[in-house]
């Protein structure tokens, strides 16, 4: 039995938002319908991902799983999920319809939504028991710590979410206070999480990310010059420094230099590279505009210069870069989520959820049905232990590995990161 609730307050306004309400009213109180393969009834897979680098682990330090809270015990009573979404559903106006910003992640509130709800309905054969309460954040932190005190969310035995950067410190700190599980399946942690072992996150930190790939260039170039090419923000300094701090611990021995993105500083970036070597050029940025500015630059060196770069993991979805840039660049960077997308079409989940929903399945969609999978198979299997989701197993998913592990200082983190390189006009696994 799958019960979805939802706090959210009838409105008046476009067609558009009482579709959206009417989704999220939704009340399932009998079994949870299954889906169907002709006459034979089917649970959905994840196919396993393609073209994994090894174990596809980054060699982070781990510490015993003994020290991972265990709470409550395999029960009958159904397991209690708080879903904290920013769907701005409660104040939005028609006119509110076309402001970008709110519209996308509306849009990202509900593909994750559909994605997981669509894992628990998959799993209705295993006697899956939940109590899903859906509660609308509107990617405002002081809303969550308004709905952190309600009293669905207290007695949850997991609340996952909030989804966005901007709202997720309140959850972060309600964690721990209350020691509480907290999943948060698309941000990355931040400072903010570090030695709470009740906040789990299903996407690496930045620091993964740059540990990842300077332990990739260790492993794989016969490379000693190494550029860091700046960034601002405060995200880019702590990718920045755990780029930095791997190296330093490498037992080869690598020069690294350091540049700004200016056009100024561009300008001096050839007195630093090696004509008789490679040179591996890290960029910091995550900024489409700086991006553009360096890629140009670099692209123009290519002529006298070996030249492989390592970007930010944004990078392969920025839709506004000028991707004829990276062709000669030998670009690489890390990704938590990726798919091959001949696999995706030919997984019995895409057709599924065509048929279903009318549309695609986005990135998000595949977030949340692989956590909805992870979930909805744990809590069949150990009831309400949410512990132990945490095990020695990665769980092999649609979008990627979730590889849950307690690591030291920071919590929960999954520590699966994929590198991948861009040729043939698109990023592919290494």
């Amino acid at each position: 039995m799958i019960l979805v609730r939802s706090h959210l307050q009838r409105l008046s306004g476009s067609r558009a938002i009482a579709h959206l309400l009417i989704l999220m009213v939704i009340v399932l109180v009998s079994c949870s319908p299954k889906v169907r393969d002709g006459k034979k009834q089917t649970t959905l897979e994840p196919n396993k991902p393609q073209m994994l680098n090894k174990s596809g682990r980054s060699d982070t330090t781990r510490v015993p799983t003994d020290n991972i809270p265990k709470i409550n015990a395999k029960t009958d009573v159904p397991f209690a999920i708080s879903l904290l979404l920013a769907l701005h559903l409660d104040s939005v106006s028609a006119d509110e319809m076309y402001d970008l910003k709110r519209s996308r992640e509306t849009n990202i509130s509900l593909d994750f939504y559909q994605g997981l709800l669509f894992a628990f309905d998959s799993l209705a054969k295993d006697e899956l028991r939940l109590n899903l309460t859906v509660f609308d954040t509107k990617n405002d932190s002081n809303e969550v710590k308004k709905i952190l005190v309600k009293s669905e969310v207290l007695n949850s035995d997991l609340i996952i979410g909030p989804i966005f950067n901007d709202e997720l410190l309140p959850a972060i700190q309600f964690a721990k206070s209350k020691q509480k599980f907290v999943l948060s399946p698309l941000a990355p942690s931040t400072s903010s999480a570090f030695n709470n072992p009740y906040f789990i996150s299903a996407n690496a930190p930045i620091e993964l990310h740059g540990k990842k790939q300077a332990e990739y260039i260790q492993n794989t170039f016969d490379a000693k010059n190494v550029i860091v090419i700046t960034g601002k923000s405060i995200a880019e300094q702590r990718y920045i420094s755990a780029f930095e701090s791997t190296l330093k611990n490498s037992s080869k021995k690598i020069s690294v230099g350091k540049v700004g993105s200016s056009n100024a500083d561009l300008q001096t970036i050839d007195l630093q590279l090696k004509k008789d070597e490679k040179n591996i050029i890290f960029i910091a940025s995550s900024s489409p505009s700086t991006l553009t500015r360096v890629f140009q630059k670099l692209k123009y060196l290519t002529n006298k210069y070996e030249i492989v770069v390592f970007a930010h993991p944004l990078v392969p979805k920025m839709e506004s870069l000028n991707f004829e840039l990276l062709l000669p660049l030998n670009v690489h960077t890390t990704s938590a989520d990726y798919i091959e997308d001949d696999k995706l079409i030919e997984s019995l989940f895409y057709s599924e959820y065509r048929k279903k929903y009318k549309t695609e399945p986005s990135e998000f969609a595949m977030n949340g049905f692989d956590l909805g999978m992870l979930i909805g198979k744990s809590i069949s299997k150990n009831g309400k232990d949410i512990s132990k989701i945490i095990n020695p197993n990665p769980f092999n998913g649609l979008s990627g590995v979730i590889d849950f592990q307690q690591v030291e200082g920071w919590g929960v983190q999954n520590t699966w990161l994929q590198i991948v390189k861009f040729k043939n006009y698109k990023f592919e696994a290494e």
